[in-house]
């Protein structure tokens, strides 16, 4: 292990990190090691150990605790409650956010036209 500039070295593989934890970690768990954690779901196995949290009722998986929550209280077993009212298009959404990026990736909104649309206090879904 030797410290290169700003990164970490790896002594064995060459590899760099820029925090030292990062580089005790991969000396710990990765470097000149099989994979040693097994996927519960497939054959793929990993140096690194990944918790994986799945909702109870669609089984969708997240990594993070947090996205699992989010999920469950904002999309799961949720109706889209902003559609896109735009002449043709049939598209709903369960979060504003994601009706505000179709808006903009779609129908070319600007973000001062959407930034606008959000301050005016106006449901998305009664704007259109």
């Amino acid at each position: 292990m030797c410290f290169l500039g700003k990164r970490f070295v790896c002594g064995m593989c060459g590899k760099s990190y820029k925090n030292r934890p990062t580089l005790l970690r991969h000396l710990k768990l990765e470097c000149g090691k099989e994979p040693q954690f097994h996927c519960e779901f497939c054959p793929y196995k990993t140096k690194r150990k990944f918790t994986q949290y799945s909702c109870s009722k669609c089984c969708r998986i997240y990594k993070a605790k947090r996205s699992l929550w989010r999920h469950q209280k904002y999309e799961c077993d949720k109706e889209a409650a902003y559609p896109c009212h735009i002449l043709g298009c049939p598209l709903k959404f369960k979060r504003k956010y994601l009706l505000a990026g179709h808006l903009r990736l779609i129908h070319h909104w600007s973000p001062q036209e959407i930034a606008e649309l959000q301050q005016s206090q106006i449901d998305f879904g009664e704007f259109l």
